[in-house]
């Protein structure tokens, strides 16, 4: 009967591990999931404002320069921002000026090229900077 007992319990180990693992799984699919969706709308949220100016621009040659203040602004930066911030800034003209002109397949490869390039160089996606973060509050109980 011991070894009957014995092949029960490890079939119980058995079965809770494959849960944990599932659960795992299924937390990272979630999460993974999580990202991508708020990275879209965050997309969707920036490309529309950037749209906005580039198209109230009277001339071609202004909407990299109006896309650019345009981004500064939505992430609190200076407009003279100087750094890894003006990297950013610049790099992102090319996304405006195809936005401008209208040519949707080159703005979906701009926008790509800039994203690869801002993971690359600063090893995390755009998208995070619109992360709306709450810092911890104490909770003060009177």
């Amino acid at each position: 009967m011991s070894a009957y007992l014995a092949s029960l319990r490890q079939a119980t180990e058995a079965a809770a591990k494959d849960e944990d693992a599932y659960r795992r799984e299924a937390a990272a699919k979630i999460a993974a999931l999580e990202t991508a969706r708020s990275h879209a709308f965050r997309r969707l949220n920036l490309m529309t404002r950037i749209a906005e100016v580039v198209g109230a621009v009277e001339r071609d040659d202004q909407a990299g320069e109006s896309a650019r203040l345009s981004l500064a602004d939505r992430l609190d930066w200076a407009p003279n921002a100087t750094g890894g911030r003006k990297e950013a800034l610049d790099a992102f003209v090319p996304v405006a000026q195809a936005l401008r002109v209208g040519d949707d397949a080159a703005t979906a490869t701009e926008l790509a090229k800039f994203e690869a390039w801002y993971e690359t160089r600063f090893g995390s996606s755009f998208w995070e900077l619109f992360a709306n973060n709450m810092p911890e509050t104490p909770r003060v109980d009177y």
